[in-house]
């Protein structure tokens, strides 16, 4: 993990910065000729330190972990991980337009906390975006295996679990940077560049 990497190199840090002190301590008790090379190196690490501070602000900064990251690091997060994706993905429960995180929550057997906490953490997104984003996805495949040939585009999206027009195409051009028409055009275009 990126903490742990992190934390790593602050130790390093610290047990330099301690080594230096304790020659700084000999240098002080016992003075003697000897130990100028103490006094040498003491100018050099703090140059060296200021030089990482200048070139890197948050070099010293403690590595942030979250309050969240702490309270579910017990958590087998690869496993409910997997539950989740098999949930709303292989078992389609994406297209239930009317799907809530307490809802999937509790299918996994999981808080709606920890839930949220996951799809945030993993997906960089919350999960109605997840959804939504899943959503996409099949209206994606749907059109690309032809199935506006035999259905509107707004069937295939309620199919989907879009539950209005108006909130797939937002979501839709949002997602793909094309409207549903603009994209089906393309596919269109393609297909009959590839015959």
């Amino acid at each position: 993990m990126k903490w742990k990497k992190q934390s790593t190199k602050y130790l390093l840090v610290y047990i330099y910065s301690f080594l230096v002190f304790l020659l700084w301590l000999v240098d002080y008790i016992f003075p003697h000729q000897i130990f100028t090379a103490v006094e040498i190196i003491l100018i050099a690490t703090l140059f060296v330190l200021g030089y990482l501070a200048y070139i890197k602000p948050n070099f010293f900064q403690p590595p942030s972990v979250s309050v969240l990251d702490l309270q579910y690091s017990n958590y087998n997060h690869v496993k409910y991980c997997s539950a989740f994706k098999n949930y709303i993905q292989e078992e389609s429960y994406y297209k239930d337009s009317g799907l809530t995180l307490k809802q999937a929550a509790k299918e996994i057997e999981v808080s709606p906390k920890y839930l949220s906490y996951l799809v945030n953490k993993f997906y960089q997104m919350n999960f109605k975006n997840y959804l939504n984003q899943q959503r996409v996805q099949k209206v994606i495949e749907e059109l690309k295996a032809g199935k506006h040939k035999k259905q509107t585009l707004l069937s295939i999206a309620l199919d989907a679990g879009f539950n209005s027009k108006s909130s797939f195409n937002a979501i839709f051009k949002s997602l793909t940077g094309h409207t549903p028409t603009e994209y089906l055009k393309n596919i269109d275009k393609n297909l009959s560049e590839n015959r």
